[in-house]
């Protein structure tokens, strides 16, 4: 072999044994710092996969009739399903945790709990958002009003990311279940297109719980609506959803009355999927001078009236039997003939255990679950 050939094969030879035991010791290094484990986030994903394969294999041990259970995690490795916390977390760490299993309908919900003190503690998403620093009495934000909290303002962080999709947070509920619409929809409807005999023409009648609207958006729960191309409502999606009563009465066009009572007071029970109510658009602006469900002004400081688009609420006109409460493309509230085809916003509740993953609530952040 020609001597220099030789010489250039050795030093090239030296440089790449000097590469392979750097990179030996940058993971030697990390693996000093992090212990080689998984992030908590990692943890909790495999405690919930190994709960799932527990009760496939325990399936007597199910909840029933909405009811709940819970598995150890002490449990889980013992039956060999996931390692024991002490080995997936730093050597400095010391956790503890199990996984409540919650039947929700014909689903069940597998919710991991991990507690590892001041390192990590899992929250649920309702704690995250009404955190102390979160709640305000001016300007654009977080509300307490009603025994709820409610987002008011234009500009406020309550967006959520839920696989592909992007919805608002309306408000946390006193059960600290959390209400939100669908944000950017392209989905589009009539309200109803029934007979009515009050006009004497198919104009729709303003009864939510027999309208053509309420159909599309049970079918569109249940993926039946062959037309939409969007995928809202998969399994993972419905794992974290609840069913929550739906107000859907009429409103006077002169009523001031903004506490829901008026809304409320006809309701359907454990639905999974509804429209917004006129007074949680009325409450989400900060104009002092909003009163009433037509008042143009409502549309001022109000991040309900700024989607650029016309689309239904859930509450039909008191006055009369074929009109209901919609939004317009500039924001204000406006009365729409129910045969009328406008965007459909779909309003759902997620529950009080869904967790808290990341995010800040803003459009560029949204909260992640």
């Amino acid at each position: 072999m020609n001597p220099e050939l030789k010489k250039r094969l050795i030093v090239f030879g030296g440089i790449g044994i000097g590469l392979v035991v750097l990179i030996l010791l940058i993971v030697w290094v990390v693996s000093m710092v992090t212990g080689g484990k998984m992030t908590y986030a990692e943890i909790e994903q495999r405690m919930k996969s190994a709960a799932m394969e527990y009760y496939e294999n325990n399936q007597q041990l199910l909840p029933s009739h909405d009811g709940e259970v819970s598995v150890d995690v002490t449990t889980l490795s013992s039956a060999d399903l996931m390692k024991p916390l002490e080995k997936l977390v730093s050597k400095n760490v010391s956790c503890s945790g199990k996984v409540v299993v919650k039947q929700n309908g014909d689903i069940y919900s597998y919710i991991p709990y991990l507690d590892c003190g001041e390192a990590y503690t899992t929250v649920e998403l309702y704690k995250k958002v009404i955190d102390e620093k979160n709640i305000v009495s001016t300007d654009d934000g977080l509300y307490q009003m009603n025994g709820e909290y409610v987002f008011r303002g234009e500009d406020v962080n309550n967006y959520v990311k839920i696989g592909e999709n992007v919805w608002r947070i309306v408000k946390v509920t006193a059960s600290g279940n959390l209400q939100l619409i669908y944000t950017n929809s392209k989905l589009k409807s009539i309200w109803d297109d029934r007979y009515n005999v009050e006009r004497n023409y198919n104009v729709g009648i303003n009864d939510y719980a027999v309208s053509r609207i309420r159909t599309y958006l049970d079918d569109l729960y249940a993926n039946k609506n062959e037309e939409v191309t969007v995928d809202l409502f998969d399994d993972a999606t419905k794992e974290k959803m609840i069913g929550f009563d739906l107000c859907y009465g009429k409103r006077d066009e002169n009523a001031v009355n903004n506490d829901g009572s008026i809304e409320c007071a006809v309701k359907l029970s454990n639905q999974k999927v509804g429209l917004l109510s006129t007074y949680d658009y009325i409450n989400a602006s900060l104009d002092s001078t909003c009163k009433k469900a037509t008042d143009a002004q409502c549309q001022n400081y109000n991040y309900l009236g700024t989607e650029g688009t016309s689309w239904w609420t859930i509450t039909g006109i008191q006055e009369n039997t074929y009109r209901v409460y919609s939004v317009s493309y500039t924001g204000d509230m406006q009365q729409s003939q129910a045969s009328n085809t406008n965007y459909v916003r779909p309003a759902i509740q997620l529950s009080s255990d869904v967790m808290y993953q990341s995010g800040s609530g803003t459009a560029e952040d949204p909260y992640i679950i």
